[in-house]
């Protein structure tokens, strides 16, 4: 996130459409990343996240988290 102080980026993508697994430290993450660019003015989203992502953040119970990480 450190980097993102110079960058004029306003919407950072993450491709999973080669995802085959994820870790809820990833997870994490992922959550984390997007609260840290929420407050710098960005947005983090999540492209191709079937049929891996969506039922990890599922699992967990964050279906409305990536329901808005997704969000065009």
């Amino acid at each position: 996130m450190e980097a993102m102080a110079g960058d004029t980026t306003t919407e950072i993508a993450l491709q999973c459409m080669d995802v085959e697994r994820i870790s809820t430290a990833a997870i994490q993450v992922i959550l984390a990343g997007a609260e840290a660019s929420r407050r710098a003015a960005r947005r983090l989203t999540l492209e191709n996240g079937e049929p891996v992502v969506r039922p990890a953040f599922g699992l967990l119970g964050l279906e409305a988290d990536f329901q808005t990480l997704s969000a065009p």
